[in-house]
């Protein structure tokens, strides 16, 4: 099909696909590479990365702030 007069355009359920993927991608490799030196700093905070600061408790957003210090 060809639609030279059409833009191009991503929906927000597909954008948000793609950064979640990427930011598990990122924690999974800085996981692992702490755990060859035995930190267990990431350890059971996957989903804090990705959930929206909006939904987070105050203990959560003590907890990513404590992570982006370090």
């Amino acid at each position: 099909m060809n639609a030279p007069q059409a833009d191009i355009v991503q929906d927000k359920l597909h954008t948000s696909k793609y950064l979640n993927k990427a930011v598990g991608k990122v924690h999974r490799a800085e996981h692992r590479d702490l755990m060859k030196n035995d930190d267990e700093t990431l350890e059971g905070n996957k989903y804090l990365f990705l959930k929206n600061p909006i939904n987070m408790s105050e203990a959560e957003k003590e907890s990513l702030k404590t992570l982006r210090i370090n």
